[in-house]
């Protein structure tokens, strides 16, 4: 009797992990849409720092590296996209001023914000972006 009690509740532990374990795996969220974003300019790296740029720049719930491209997550995929254009009164080469063309597109052109970006060979510009053309 006493072997039959054990073994009763082995299977009732057994079935009790069971139903822990695939009640905790995650399935996607219905309607998120993820797509590359479109303010992030190099190889993607680390999933922290295309996270902070999804949030931060192109107002997406996050943001993640997937096969070198950021990846950025909105709640439904008809998130408008932002309209990129060349500034049209930045001066020289951007390669390590990023922060200089976002403030300067902020400023100087009433962007929402500015990156620089490749536009050629060893040629980097400062674009801004816009809520719309």
């Amino acid at each position: 009797m006493a072997n039959m009690a054990m073994k009763s509740a082995s299977f009732f532990a057994l079935i009790a992990f069971a139903v822990f374990v695939f009640s905790s795996i995650t399935t996607p969220v219905e309607g998120l849409c993820s797509r590359s974003s479109q303010t992030w300019s190099w190889t993607c790296v680390k999933s922290g720092s295309c996270n902070n740029q999804c949030k931060t720049w192109e107002r997406a719930l996050g943001g993640a590296c997937d096969s070198g491209a950021c990846k950025c997550t909105y709640k439904k995929c008809s998130a408008p996209k932002l309209c990129e254009k060349r500034s049209k009164s930045w001066k020289g080469g951007c390669r390590t001023k990023t922060k200089e063309c976002d403030k300067h597109c902020k400023t100087k052109e009433n962007a929402w914000h500015g990156a620089c970006h490749s536009s050629g060979f060893l040629s980097t510009k400062c674009y801004c972006y816009f809520k719309s053309c």
